[in-house]
C-alpha cells in the first residue's frame, strides 16, 4: 500500500487484507445465519399452514353430512329413537337428529338438527 508520503508500505498491507478477509468471513457467517433464519421462517409458515389445514379439515368433518331440512327414506344405520320436548326424534351415530315425516303413504326422515 502506498502511504501519504508516497512510500510503498508493505507492513500494513497484509494486516489490511487480513482485516478484509475477516470482514468477509464475518459477512459470510451473517449471510448464512440469515439464510438459516429464512429457512426456519419458511418451516414455521409451513407448519402454520399445516395447522390451518388440520383445523379446516376438522371443521369440514363437523359440518359435513346432511343439512337441516334434508329428507331421506331411511335412517342411518344404528340410529336410535329419543324423546325431546315430548317429540319422538331419531339420533344417528354422528349426532344428527331426524324427525319422522309422513306424506301420503310415504315415510321420510327429515334432518332437524345436529
Amino acid at each position: 500500500m502506498v502511504g501519504t508520503d508516497g512510500v510503498l508500505n508493505t507492513e500494513n498491507a497484509g494486516a489490511s487484507n487480513n482485516n478484509n478477509d475477516q470482514r468477509s468471513a464475518d459477512n459470510n457467517r451473517n449471510n448464512q445465519r440469515g439464510e438459516d433464519n429464512n429457512r426456519n421462517d419458511q418451516r414455521t409458515a409451513d407448519n402454520n399452514n399445516n395447522t390451518r389445514r388440520s383445523i379446516d379439515n376438522n371443521n369440514e368433518r363437523r359440518t359435513a353430512g346432511p343439512a337441516v331440512g334434508d329428507r331421506f327414506e331411511d335412517l342411518p344405520a344404528d340410529s336410535k329413537s329419543v324423546v325431546i320436548n315430548n317429540e319422538k326424534l331419531y339420533i344417528s351415530p354422528s349426532g344428527t337428529y331426524y324427525k319422522e315425516i309422513v306424506s301420503g303413504n310415504q315415510v321420510y326422515y327429515e334432518v332437524v338438527g345436529r
